[in-house]
């Protein structure tokens, strides 16, 4: 029984299973963050304001005695719980452009351009290898910025630049991560589209298969037709132009809240709306929630590499 659950465990972190169950896990793991929040800033001193509170003041002792505790376990908690996360979306970047090295790769970039595809000088001027290799070093970022999460719940406000260095490296490694994820979506949109429209060579097909045999990406271990319409069906445009909405959301608020975390600007006399609006805190919450609305959208859409079912 144990080594069955060291077996699950191993299969869960390493992005092994479904986007359903990732899907799951995440609004699990949201949950429990969710519940941290409401306990911690219950127990804190005075009423606690996301417009007027920092998100660090929750799990600082000297503001929040009472909750700080609860706050850092359950922050070290919820970055380790977003692991079996990253490590899905990067499992699934990988395998995908793995798919398409086997299926694009033979074909000429004369032959691209001698296509009527769309979006296809795109196509023809990039290096799925060097894309790939790009694509492994980037996804460092986004484990750096669950380390800095880790170390924010290690070291709290009171420690000071203890504090502040692992929460700049969990803000600029997961946003520089999720938007490494949405420019790989268009991506692979684009390298699929091309691929179905093309109608690769059998013979391109024939000769990569024993390549291929030893695939263990499930539904993409078939003839290359069947990949690429797995692949084609997976990524619909609406889908494309809303992950860029979501990025840029996400890179407005957080270029907000770094002007706003630089410069004091006096609000004496204003209303205490305009006031809230002018401030960090609002800013950096908003950063933060939409971090992970953005981990969690990208968790739901991405193409699901252990299901043989496009649709599922």
């Amino acid at each position: 029984m144990t080594k069955r659950f060291g077996l699950w465990l191993q299969k869960v972190f390493s992005g092994q299973k479904s986007r359903a169950f990732y899907f799951r896990w995440y609004m699990i793991n949201c949950f429990l963050f969710l519940l941290a929040t409401t306990v911690s800033s219950y127990l804190y001193p005075i009423p606690y304001s996301i417009g007027l509170n920092r998100i660090s003041n929750l799990g600082g002792y000297g503001k929040n005695p009472q909750g700080a505790l609860l706050w850092n376990i359950f922050m070290g908690i919820f970055a380790v719980g977003n692991l079996p996360l990253l490590r899905y979306l990067n499992r699934s970047v990988s395998g995908l452009i793995s798919a398409f090295q086997s299926n694009i790769s033979p074909v000429s970039s004369e032959y691209l351009e001698g296509s009527d595809v769309s979006d296809v000088s795109d196509v023809s001027h990039i290096s799925l290898n060097k894309f790939h290799s790009f694509s492994r070093w980037w996804n460092f970022l986004g484990y750096a910025g669950l380390f800095g999460m880790v170390g924010v719940a290690i070291f709290p406000e009171d420690l000071g630049m203890w504090h502040v260095i692992p929460a700049l490296m969990a803000f600029f490694g997961l946003i520089l991560w999720l938007n490494w994820q949405g420019y790989a979506l268009s991506y692979i949109k684009i390298l699929s589209k091309a691929s179905v429209q093309l109608n690769i060579p059998d013979e391109a097909d024939q000769q990569d298969q024993s390549n291929r045999q030893n695939s263990v990406i499930s539904p993409l271990s078939a003839s290359s037709s069947s990949k690429l319409k797995f692949l084609q069906l997976q990524i619909p445009v609406p889908t494309i132009r809303l992950s860029r909405i979501f990025l840029a959301i996400l890179d407005i608020s957080f270029i907000i809240a770094l002007f706003f975390s630089m410069v004091d600007i006096p609000y004496h006399g204003s209303s205490p709306v305009l006031a809230i609006i002018l401030d960090f805190p609002i800013w950096e919450w908003a950063t933060f929630c939409q971090i992970f609305l953005s981990l969690g959208f990208f968790v739901r859409i991405f193409p699901s590499l252990s299901e043989s079912n496009p649709r599922s």
